[in-house]
């Protein structure tokens, strides 16, 4: 019995192995472009990005200024965007902050794309998961995904 589910999952992993891999010879249409810094494309339709880097390297301000231009469908700082209608939706997870520095980030992203600090946008989602462990973390965050593909 336990060989026949790892014959299975070794099938299910070759599989997706199998289809994941990129070769020189495939073709791909170029994906729509959405953000841009000055005129480079950072961020293309569909993508999930992640901001990494050292301590007080400023990384919160990029995003959030990276979100703003995003929700303002705008420029904010040196960042343009322009997101298709119906794909305007932001998931903005927060994984390190309390949740009063989490509201004091959504509050200037909000500032900076011009929109009021009173009232919640239908646009954006901001969640604070630092309480979490990682692993109900990432339930979450595919749960939350998942709610938006309705």
């Amino acid at each position: 019995m336990a060989d026949s589910r790892n014959n299975e999952e070794r099938n299910r992993i070759s599989h997706i192995l199998s289809e994941s891999l990129i070769k020189a010879t495939d073709t791909y249409k170029t994906p729509p472009q959405i953000i841009w810094v000055d005129n480079s494309t950072i961020a293309t339709l569909g993508n999930f990005s992640a901001s990494t880097g050292k301590a007080k390297a400023k990384k919160t301000f990029n995003v959030s200024a990276l979100v703003a231009a995003s929700l303002a469908n705008g420029k904010v700082l040196n960042y343009r965007a322009s997101l298709p209608e119906g794909k305007r939706r932001i998931l903005y997870v927060d994984t390190e902050q309390s949740r009063y520095h989490c509201h004091t980030v959504l509050e200037r992203i909000l500032k900076l794309a011009g929109l009021p600090t009173s009232i919640d946008n239908e646009n954006l989602d901001f969640i604070c998961l630092r309480e979490y462990t990682p692993s109900v973390r990432i339930e979450v965050i595919d749960y939350a995904l998942a709610q938006d593909q309705g």
